[in-house]
């Protein structure tokens, strides 16, 4: 996307791309520079492959401009795309990074069909990047060896079992992994009893439809596959009126009476006196405790003491504003004249930046991407 009034430039740091998160940098123009506040903006971050299909394996990040790098990950080998644009709107950023049920809320990406615009078939559209100033994309071709060998698909269907997406890079699945092979077998066999507790009760009461394939494909079903297909019992006679045609059901007479037991057991005397013998001297341990810390709270004056600590140190942070207004000023001018896209400095590797900017953050992602890498969609 050419533009000779851009404002925005994305650099890919990296020739030969080893792994499925790439690091990226950025540069803006002097005369942007000079009359916006990098700190109060934003960069978007997409990666996707530009053909139909592509928005099913997108990915998408923020973060703050005056950062000067960031990590993008990608989902798909072969031909891709890395869009950025730059924003203020915090609402659209909010907007920009929402999900429901693992897929992005807002659809940026559209693909013209046969049927509706023949004419650009094979073509696309990505909406909210329009090749303005304030926008810029890379293209980057990805070997298969950038992503993750799939494990073995029942140990997959194991680990991803309590969660509704599957694991997007190989850290997330070590950890569901750790979780699945220590607690997760516990959890499992408190759902199969209670799967089996459920359908024998619908059995119990003649229930037409039981749903017994999650007791026996546990892991491939949800529980309420059990009573999804139910239709009435066989046990009722429709000729009685709508109350008393339940009444042969075997486990309605034993409901009743168990709820008859219910009532007697709320009334019992013993239980009520024993209710009253542990609440009431809690309450009255907890007054006293109040008590005493605010009647001692009297005799040491508290207020002088904090209004003291309060005064040393208002008077210590006054004679450090000065030094540290200037000492500011100075790293603007530098940070400046490192993000212009004029500076002859070229940012390839994290210890090409400022050593304020080799945050842990970065660090943490450049390390993540040597260990993580992700899954192919």
């Amino acid at each position: 996307m050419e533009n000779t009034d851009k404002i925005f430039t994305l650099k890919l740091t990296e020739i030969d791309v080893d792994g499925g998160s790439v690091p990226v940098t950025w540069c803006l123009s002097p005369e942007w520079l000079d009359n916006h506040d990098i700190s109060q903006y934003w960069v978007l971050f997409s990666t996707c492959q530009p053909q139909p299909g592509g928005e099913n394996a997108e990915w998408r990040g923020c973060c703050k401009l005056s950062e000067m790098m960031a990590y993008v990950t990608f989902f798909r080998p072969g031909i891709n795309r890395i869009f950025a644009t730059i924003t203020p709107n915090h609402d659209r950023i909010t907007h920009w990074m929402s999900r429901d049920n693992g897929q992005w809320v807002s659809s940026v990406i559209s693909f013209p069909t046969r049927w509706t615009e023949p004419e650009k078939i094979d073509t696309w559209n990505y909406r909210l990047f329009s090749g303005g100033a304030e926008c810029d994309d890379i293209q980057i071709d990805l070997p298969k060896d950038c992503f993750a060998k799939e494990p073995l698909e029942i140990e997959k269907v194991w680990v991803n079992w309590l969660w509704r997406n599957k694991a997007v890079d190989q850290c997330e699945f070590r950890r569901r992994r750790m979780f699945a092979y220590s607690i997760q077998p516990i959890l499992f066999l408190v759902l199969f009893l209670s799967r089996i507790i459920a359908a024998l009760a619908c059995l119990s009461i003649g229930c037409k439809g039981i749903g017994w394939a999650p007791i026996f494909k546990p892991l491939y079903y949800s529980t309420t596959d059990i009573v999804t297909e139910i239709s009435g019992s066989y046990f009722t006679i429709k000729k009685l009126p709508n109350i008393g045609r339940f009444m042969f059901v075997p486990m309605v007479p034993l409901a009743l009476i168990g709820a008859a037991f219910g009532l007697i057991a709320n009334f019992n005397p013993i239980l009520t006196a024993l209710c009253f013998a542990v609440f009431i001297p809690v309450l009255c341990v907890i007054g006293l405790a109040f008590s005493f810390v605010f009647f001692i709270g009297n005799f040491i004056k508290f207020e002088k003491i904090f209004d003291y600590l309060f005064d040393r140190i208002g008077d210590y942070t006054e004679s450090r504003s000065e030094a540290k207004e200037q000492a500011l000023n100075e790293w603007n001018c530098q940070q400046r004249e490192l993000m212009m896209c004029s500076n002859a400095k070229v940012i390839r590797k994290l210890s090409d930046l400022p050593k304020s900017k080799r945050t842990i953050k970065l660090r943490f992602y450049g390390l993540k991407s040597l260990v993580c890498r992700p899954f192919a969609k």
